[in-house]
């Protein structure tokens, strides 16, 4: 009982912070190293119209996502929250959370598929990167050759990053961000290679937290800037763009949603640009909590973490929904 009151707690602290989130596979990206991006064309909605050379659309982009349904073999009672996956959905990363002699701590785990059509495999540790400190929100690049998560390691949470020159090598040591690092609350770091830019959510400024971005400079990132048309008064948290930079999918508690925290998305024309207000994605939000995960690239796919439909013992779980084809 006072194990199942402790770990209320802590799973009540990770969400009110926003650190119940979200690497090395890994599928080799196309010839050359780069991934090859589909065409898009925003819609209204939010959704693109992604077409390869000569290849049908994947989905529809005007019509909302369907019905939302556990992820295939990670439909278990663990806590599961906020997921990222590789470009190829083959792998997925998350955070979980471990009892450990009465102290419940957060880590880093990946589990990993054969085909998009096939259920994952178990959840196996990333124990090269997990400390006995509160380890969350793992992403891996969309060129595959890094590993972002943030860390209460150094005392207050910040961004770390593991890099390796190509995909096939291990992982090297996780260092912090450089440049980013810093008194603030930094979280739900997401590395865009094709800027390349680092958003992630943070309390650094006078608006409470919310969405950053900050573009690699000589390598080191900054200065970082409050993405103000995502950011309202409330809590917005969990960016996650799609590599071409043109959608973003988010958490929020603002106004508007089903309740609690929601997801939301915004489409913008062109990098230069800045988003379209966000709009909240009606199909798939409840009363309950939806963390942010991930959108596929051709944004088809949107995958998440919900506390719907559990018992009186807090827990997210992996979901996903698909537009129609």
């Amino acid at each position: 009982m006072v194990r199942s009151k402790r770990l209320a707690v802590v799973v009540a602290w990770l969400a009110v912070a926003g650190l119940l989130a979200h690497c090395g596979d890994d599928a080799a990206p196309a010839e050359g190293g780069e991934i090859v991006l589909p065409e898009r064309v925003p819609t209204a909605e939010g959704g693109t119209d992604a077409r390869g050379d000569g290849a049908s659309v994947a989905c529809d982009p005007a019509r909302p996502f369907g019905a939302p349904v556990l992820v295939p073999g990670l439909d278990t009672s663990d806590f599961f929250a906020t997921p990222r996956l590789s470009p190829d959905e083959l792998s997925i990363y998350f955070t979980t959370l471990v009892d450990r002699d009465g102290a419940v701590q957060a880590d880093l785990v990946r589990a990993q598929r054969t085909s998009r059509a096939a259920p994952f495999g178990p959840a196996t540790p990333l124990s090269a990167f997990n400390t006995p400190q509160q380890d969350n929100d793992p992403m891996i690049a969309g060129d595959l050759r890094s590993l972002w998560f943030s860390s209460s390691r150094s005392g207050n949470n910040q961004l770390y990053v593991a890099r390796r020159a190509s995909p096939g090598e291990e992982l090297g040591a996780p260092v912090l961000v450089p440049g980013l690092a810093g008194p603030s609350q930094d979280m739900h770091p997401y590395y865009r290679a094709a800027g390349p830019e680092l958003w992630f959510t943070s309390d650094r400024g006078d608006s409470g937290t919310e969405v950053y971005v900050a573009p690699l400079r000589d390598g080191s990132f900054g200065p970082a800037t409050l993405v103000s048309e995502l950011s309202t008064p409330a809590v917005d948290v969990q960016p996650q763009v799609t590599e071409d930079g043109l959608v973003v999918l988010l958490a929020s508690n603002r106004e508007g949603g089903a309740g609690g925290f929601d997801l939301w998305i915004a489409s913008r024309r062109s990098t230069a640009e800045t988003f379209r207000a966000p709009t909240s994605l009606a199909a798939v939000n409840t009363a309950a909590d939806e963390y942010a995960g991930w959108i596929s690239p051709d944004a088809c796919r949107v995958y998440f973490s919900s506390n719907r439909d559990t018992d009186a013992q807090p827990r997210h779980r992996l979901w996903y929904a698909e537009r129609s084809r």
